[in-house]
């Protein structure tokens, strides 16, 4: 929790302020909003979820595109007390990181939320019994023919 103020300090109140105003605007006129870094690997890793995983659609905001990045971070980080991004929203509701979306995933929550929030998923798989049966492992007759 330290970092969060380390950054709240670096950034002034009104630039906080209005940071915080611009990113309030962006989740509550999106159903489903991601802050991330384009590159970071966990911000990589949820919007292959929302994409290739689910087929649905999100806005993204990659903090590296932005002028006012440090300042949407801080904003972000104060909002949420989530330092870490990716920062993930769904019907205007914080949702958490990469980590805590993909556990909704799994736990069969995550369609349910992005539903209630009017997105559709087309791609979107129920899983029926555990997170394993999406990536199904060797029989032990396959693993034992592998030796």
């Amino acid at each position: 929790m330290g970092e969060v103020w380390d950054l709240q300090y670096r950034v002034s109140k009104r630039r906080r302020s209005m940071a915080l105003a611009k990113v309030q605007e962006i989740v509550s006129a999106n159903p489903v909003v991601i802050f991330s870094e384009r590159y970071e690997s966990y911000s990589v890793c949820v919007k292959q979820l929302f994409f290739l995983k689910l087929g649905a659609p999100y806005k993204a905001i990659d903090l590296d595109d932005e002028s006012d990045a440090i300042e949407i971070h801080a904003a972000l980080a104060k909002w949420t007390g989530q330092m870490r991004l990716p920062s993930v929203f769904i019907g205007g509701k914080h949702i958490g990181d990469c980590l805590k979306t993909w556990d909704l995933h799994h736990e069969g929550k995550l369609v349910p939320l992005l539903t209630e929030a009017q997105v559709a998923c087309p791609l979107a798989q129920v899983l029926t019994e555990s997170p394993e049966d999406e990536f199904p492992q060797p029989t032990l007759e396959k693993r034992k023919s592998l030796e």
